[in-house]
């Protein structure tokens, strides 16, 4: 993710790896979207 965050934001990205934390909930969650828009009406 990219922007402005604030001085907490930026602490907090230190110590946690957002990415890593929900980055399998994220691709879950493309799969599923893909796997409703993919199915016949």
């Amino acid at each position: 993710m990219q922007g402005r965050s604030p001085f907490m934001s930026k602490l907090m990205g230190l110590v946690f790896n957002f990415d890593k934390m929900v980055g399998k909930d994220f691709e879950q969650g493309l799969a599923n979207l893909r796997a409703l828009a993919e199915q016949p009406a």
